[in-house]
């Protein structure tokens, strides 16, 4: 009711058969579900994806998804993509129709595992495709977003899926979390920036993100930003990341064995291996509870269509109490805490 009463954005129904959607990392989970709920909806949805296989099955969704071929740290995909978005969004306007009013930028790489096992290239790796990869679609669909709002009355979105996992000190974590924490204050200063132009969203998942990417597997005018912290979510990319480090450890047991050399003592590699069994035992525990990803597109659907959106949201009732130990925990007390709840695990 408020919101009648205030003046402030006023956003047309964003499911307008006109309005079109961007959303990076569609090939599953988070992002697959997003673009079949859009679509359902009537919306086009602009699916980006690395592989004709996924671009394949998106297809099949329907007419109103249209599969992108885009690495988000290739910058001659991102401009390919954009032209392909603003060639429909030209045909469309001959007519006086069609915008681009929103962008999710989803999609986003693992990196479990201690810092002393990750390699250079690795994080190098993660922060192209978590951060700048980010920055490069923002920049490369801003102006889109723009047009939109000069067109007529609509308040253009721009979304990025980040974590609570950013603000949580979580073994095994470290990479993953700090490219999210960057993200989380791009998001901040965007916020600031386009104040007046577009409206910025942020969604942080929580132990979903701090889990999986841990290699814990289970299961308007006015810019406003959202942060949108997501509970455990159930998406493919956990078994993912318990691959990834798992593999990290029988690099380190072979090279322990191979020669006398490396950093890695035997005692150290037993220390990282103990830590990998616990990770598996709160995956066992956190499999029970997880949500489907399907709780993570409400929430986005909430933050592409509000009319005065918030800064920030959290998804699942396990993120609200994260949330809330980040805020309140002295550093001290976390950092006793944590390895006694991984110790206790097992």
């Amino acid at each position: 009711m408020l919101e009648l009463l205030l003046p402030g954005p006023r956003t047309p129904s964003l499911y307008d058969p006109t309005n079109a959607v961007l959303i990076t990392g569609a090939s599953s989970g988070i992002g697959f579900d997003l673009t079949t709920r859009l679509a359902e909806q009537g919306l086009t949805v602009f699916a980006t994806v690395r592989n004709h296989r996924d671009a394949r099955r998106l297809d099949a969704l329907g007419e109103r998804v249209i599969a992108i071929l885009c690495d988000v740290t290739n910058d001659n995909m991102v401009a390919e993509a954009r032209r392909l978005v603003e060639d429909w969004v030209d045909a469309g306007r001959r007519d006086g129709e069609r915008n681009l009013v929103g962008v999710v930028c989803n999609a986003a790489v693992p990196c479990p595992g201690p810092i002393e096992l990750v390699g250079a290239e690795t994080v190098l790796q993660v922060f192209e495709t978590n951060v700048a990869g980010c920055i490069a679609v923002s920049k490369a669909f801003l102006p889109l977003l723009r047009r939109a709002r000069s067109s007529g009355n609509i308040s253009p979105r721009l979304v990025f899926v980040s974590s609570l996992a950013a603000e949580l000190a979580v073994p095994g974590n470290a990479v993953y979390a700090s490219s999210k924490l960057a993200l989380n204050f791009l998001a901040r200063i965007l916020r600031v920036e386009l104040r007046g132009e577009v409206t910025v969203s942020v969604v942080l998942p929580g132990t979903q993100e701090i889990m999986r990417h841990s290699g814990i597997s289970p299961r308007s005018t006015g810019s406003h930003v959202h942060l949108l912290p997501v509970g455990a979510i159930s998406t493919p990319i956990w078994n993912k990341s318990t691959t990834h480090l798992t593999s990290l450890l029988h690099q380190a047991q072979y090279q322990s064995s191979r020669t006398s050399t490396t950093p890695l003592t035997p005692s150290t590699v037993e220390y990282y291996t103990k830590l990998l069994l616990q990770y598996a035992s709160i995956n066992r525990i956190a499999q029970a509870t997880a949500s489907p990803p399907s709780a993570v597109s409400d929430i986005v659907c909430k933050a592409l269509g509000a009319w005065f959106p918030k800064d920030r949201y959290l998804v699942g009732y396990d993120a609200y109490l994260l949330d809330l130990l980040s805020r309140v925990t002295p550093e001290w007390l976390w950092d006793w805490v944590v390895p006694v709840v991984f110790a206790a695990v097992l």
